[in-house]
C-alpha cells in the first residue's frame, strides 16, 4: 500500500522507507467534540464512560438551577472559539443601529459595539500569548535536548 510506483517500470515496486510507515499523521481531524453530559444524544451517551457519582454540594446545585445553562459551562461561549459569534454579535448591532435616528437613539448600541470589540481583542491577545507560550515551550524543550546530546 505505501510503495511508490516508479514511472519507467510501472507496477514495480519500490524499496519501503521505515521511517514512511512510522510516520505519526495529525490527530486534529479525530478529535471529538466535547459536550457535558445533558448534550449528548442517545447513541453518545450510550458510548459513554458512566457519570461519576461525585457528592453534589447543595449550594451549588441551587446556584446552577438559578442560574440556568446560560450561565454554565453548558454554554457555548465558554467552549471553542467565540470570536466568530462575537463578529456577528457586532454585525447585527452594527445593522440594528443603522434601522435607528442618529444621535442619543445609537448611544446605547455603539457602547454595546465598543465592549464587544474590547473582548475580541481580549480574545485575540491571549490566543496570541498563548501561541508564543506554546512556542517558546516548544524551543525550550529543544533547547534542553540540545544540552543533553552535548553533555
Amino acid at each position: 500500500m505505501n510503495a511508490r510506483i516508479a514511472a519507467p517500470g510501472i507496477g514495480r515496486q519500490l524499496p519501503v522507507d521505515p521511517g514512511e510507515l512510522a510516520e505519526i499523521h495529525s490527530t486534529e481531524a479525530l478529535t471529538g467534540l466535547q459536550k457535558s453530559r445533558p448534550l449528548l444524544s442517545n447513541e453518545e451517551e450510550a458510548a459513554s464512560l458512566p457519570a461519576l457519582e461525585l457528592p453534589v454540594d447543595p449550594l451549588q446545585r441551587v446556584l446552577t438551577e438559578l442560574l440556568g445553562p446560560a450561565l454554565t459551562s453548558d454554554n457555548p461561549v465558554w467552549r471553542g472559539d467565540p470570536v466568530p459569534s462575537l463578529r456577528g454579535l457586532q454585525r447585527l448591532l452594527v445593522a440594528h443601529s443603522l434601522t435607528l435616528p442618529e444621535g442619543a437613539a445609537r448611544a446605547p448600541l455603539m457602547d454595546a459595539l465598543r465592549q464587544v470589540e474590547l473582548a475580541v481583542r481580549m480574545r485575540l491577545r491571549w490566543l496570541q500569548m498563548k501561541h508564543a507560550e506554546a512556542l517558546t515551550g516548544v524551543a525550550d524543550t529543544e533547547a534542553a535536548h540540545a544540552q543533553e546530546e552535548t553533555a
